[in-house]
């Protein structure tokens, strides 16, 4: 033996599925560990039976040293009290351990090797799970347990689980009464102590274990198979942490089978549940689920790369995850910036972050791509620090966006879009929802001076206050979708207000095919408050019907509007005003506008400023069929009655 070369790993072959096999010598514990260290191939280990040793490499600074090939090798503390426990006297033990069987100095080659973790153990007889060195507490357990684990695996009906809790009753029947209470204390206790183990918290044991057929746990000399060890808890009534229940849930046995595990292995799932996990590198919090994940397995988009960074493999999954493809940031960039405990706290909702991070950047492809998949399409979340805004939806923030017209239709695919929160941006405004009477009193500004969104009381002194032509047509989508005209929507209140801010026929022609779903009379009835308060000279008119009022420049565009709305909504409805509240208030605004070229005082007409007679003509004539349908009105001297059917002019369309 060289004693004065340290041991280097010779290359193998990576373009095939070449491995590393460790023949631990045989001994007597006070003898050095001596190994040889050989190549095979995965293909080829049914002629070469090996255990796989799953252990924590631990923080220990103590390096040990053992001969490899008859040459010095330096291993971690906790992996040379695992050699000398699994060491036998007699016979010499072949073994996969990844800290002698992996160059880790090479990142190709550890790439490579972690590909191939799962077959690693898949192929095993038998995996070793190394939990530490023992104790009195312990071993006191450990002696009870693996030798009540031993006669349950011996006797017939071993495959079910309830022989194995019988013959736990069985072989605890001596203890009773205190002494019985005393020793479960103490059991508990120690199997307590036993799960806190460093070795239930690290990511890279998750594959070791899960891909296992057969799992044998070790604990200083003791050990037990994982079958029984598994139901340890329950015998015990002791109730692990998640972290620890879901560890225990793939380890070979009877709650592998009941568990989630049998249900659902997806990548998501594993990160879901042991996304913290820890380990020294935290692309290994993603590399060491991979061999496991059943969607991953089933593709090539995801494979283990040290030569990239973290940032660059949260990317990589993501682009997995949401997409199912390799990333590529040429066509389809990610934020790159995202660290692992972030993207742990967003994965729940990983679509929906991505969403908004694809809208802020105008992505109108990668966002339209990824909402079918959103958790909560009516939430939009604000990059980078991913905090949702408070009344804004997707929906809402892509209103007035031309360029994202795709993620528009993919939103209104989805039937659970909130339509009336989206709508509320349908005026383009800035989303502050400034409290104009909070201001006023902290600052004493004037707040008739300040233009006010009517729906979402958004800042609009910067805007214009007319629609956006793109925001009309989407409305005119809104009003098309089917939900629209759906009972479960139960409020479209805001989009009558908004078709009534618009002078567009289209668009009242859209209206009338959803107003069977609204509260038409509380909807005339704010809109006509808005009118009448301000023609009627009452200040302290309500935020809402004076704000919808603000929408136009003068007077004249808003009494105009509203009247040919109300002449249309009539007309469609086949209603009349005598079946509404409002209806005083509303004969009394069109005795105003049909009067106006007669009676009107001249404030009144000053404040209107008509000046086009054809078209004052036009809206006299409007108000005046409308003020027809409510009985007892009168039209300069003329008493009105109603007749028993609509006005021809009221019921052409």
């Amino acid at each position: 033996m060289d004693h004065g070369n340290q041991y280097k790993h010779q290359r193998i072959d990576l373009s095939t599925d070449a491995i590393r096999l460790v023949r631990l010598l045989r001994g007597n514990r006070r003898d050095p560990i001596q190994c040889e260290l050989f190549e095979t191939f995965l293909h080829q280990v049914e002629g070469v039976p090996y255990e796989a040793l799953s252990y924590v490499w631990g923080d220990s600074p103590v390096a040990c040293e053992i001969v490899i090939n008859d040459r010095r090798s330096l291993v971690k503390e906790n992996l040379h009290m695992s050699l000398l426990a699994l060491r036998q006297t007699y016979e010499d033990r072949v073994l996969w351990i990844d800290a002698i069987c992996i160059d880790q100095s090479n990142d190709k080659e550890k790439g490579h090797q972690v590909g191939q973790m799962r077959l690693i153990y898949e192929c095993a007889q038998r995996v070793m799970v190394w939990l530490g060195p023992s104790n009195l507490e312990i071993d006191f357990l450990m002696n009870t347990t693996a030798r009540w684990d031993y006669q349950a695996r011996q006797q017939p009906g071993a495959q079910h689980k309830q022989s194995w809790i019988d013959s736990w009753t069985t072989f605890t029947a001596d203890e009773t009464g205190l002494y019985k209470e005393e020793v479960t204390a103490r059991r508990r206790s120690s199997l307590e102590e036993i799960l806190d183990r460093p070795w239930f918290r690290r990511v890279w044991i998750l594959q070791e274990v899960a891909s296992a057929n057969k799992v044998t746990i070790l604990c200083g000399s003791k050990a037990m198979s994982s079958q029984g060890f598994g139901l340890l808890p329950f015998l015990l009534g002791f109730e692990p942490d998640p972290h620890i229940e879901a560890v225990l849930d793939i380890l070979p046995g009877f709650r592998r089978k009941e568990s989630w595990w049998g249900e659902k292995q997806t990548l998501e799932t594993l990160l879901l549940k042991f996304g913290t996990s820890e380990a020294t590198d935290h692309r290994d919090n993603i590399y060491a689920l991979l061999g496991i994940a059943s969607d991953v397995r089933a593709s090539s988009a995801l494979l283990p790369d040290y030569e990239i960074s973290l940032g660059r493999a949260i990317c990589h999954t993501i682009s997995f995850l949401l997409f199912n493809e390799a990333y590529d940031p040429s066509a389809r960039p990610l934020p790159e910036v995202v660290d692992f405990a972030t993207f742990i706290r967003i994965l729940p909702n990983l679509s929906d972050y991505f969403l908004g991070w694809a809208l802020q950047r105008h992505d109108d492809i990668a966002a339209a791509t990824v909402v079918p998949k959103a958790v909560d399409i009516n939430r939009y979340y604000h990059l980078p620090n991913l905090a949702p805004v408070t009344g804004l939806s997707p929906l809402g923030f892509i209103i007035g966006k031309p360029k994202l017209d795709n993620t528009f239709r993919a939103i209104l695919a989805r039937h659970d879009a909130d339509i009336v929160l989206s709508t509320s941006h349908l005026c383009g405004g800035d989303g502050r929802f400034t409290d104009i009477y909070k201001e006023k009193e902290e600052t004493g500004s004037d707040w008739h001076a300040r233009k006010i969104c009517p729906m979402c009381r958004g800042d609009l002194r910067r805007r214009h206050l007319k629609l956006q032509n793109c925001a009309l047509k989407q409305l005119k989508h809104i009003l098309q979708h089917p939900t629209a005209g759906k009972a479960k929507v139960k409020d479209l209140q805001p989009l009558f207000h908004y078709a009534a801010l618009t002078s567009q026929p289209t668009i009242w022609e859209l209206l009338f095919e959803v107003t069977q779903c609204i509260d038409l009379e509380s909807s005339i009835d704010s809109l006509t408050k808005a009118l009448s308060d301000r023609m009627g000279g009452v200040s302290h008119c309500t935020r809402h019907s004076t704000a919808i009022y603000e929408w136009f420049d003068d007077a004249v565009g808003w009494t105009t509007n509203f009247v040919r709305l109300m002449d249309f909504l009539f007309r469609s409805r086949r209603t009349s005003l005598v079946k509404f509240q409002c209806a005083d208030e509303l004969a009394e605004l069109f005795v105003q506008v049909s009067s106006v070229s007669r009676e009107a005082s001249p404030d009144y007409l000053e404040e209107l400023e008509w000046k086009d007679s054809k078209e004052l003509a036009e809206y006299r004539l409007i108000s005046e069929q409308l003020l027809s349908q409510v009985p007892g009105r009168v039209i300069g001297e003329v008493d009105v009655i109603p007749s028993k059917e609509l006005n021809p002019m009221l019921n052409s369309s």
